[in-house]
């Protein structure tokens, strides 16, 4: 009776670890489709860094605004929910164009659309930096 006991831990033991590694996988892929989808559709303007050092093609500003201090300017709390408004275009930026950004604006019923919104968010939450002193 033991030995069988010792066994089935052992078994959901290797069931919890296998399903952590697959969570970090998808994890892993999810951030890894963020920053793919952050160089092509955001870099241009607020940098690879995020820190917005970049020329804003079609404007006069010199660089995207820097989106690595967010959480600070938030008072420390990232703020997801704004930083999905202005992607998928419910907060409407100049820079970006009309509330129908090319990128998102008519997809946001599409799961793939929705999946990679979710990335570039997670990819922006991993740029957060404390302020310069």
């Amino acid at each position: 009776m033991r030995v069988a006991a010792l066994g089935l831990i052992l078994v959901l033991t290797s069931c919890s670890v296998f399903r952590d590694d697959a969570a970090e996988a998808e994890k892993a892929e999810a951030l890894a489709l963020g920053a793919e989808a952050y160089r092509d559709n955001c870099a241009s303007c607020h940098g690879m860094d995020g820190k917005g050092t970049e020329a804003i093609p079609d404007t006069e500003q010199v660089g995207g605004p820097d989106l690595t201090l967010l959480t600070v300017r938030y008072g420390g709390d990232y703020p997801r929910k704004f930083v999905t408004h202005v992607i998928d275009g419910r907060l409407e930026i100049f820079a970006h164009g009309t509330r129908q950004m090319p990128l998102w604006g008519t997809q946001m019923d599409d799961p793939e659309a929705q999946s990679t919104l979710s990335a570039i968010v997670e990819h922006v939450e991993t740029l957060q930096r404390a302020p310069d002193k």
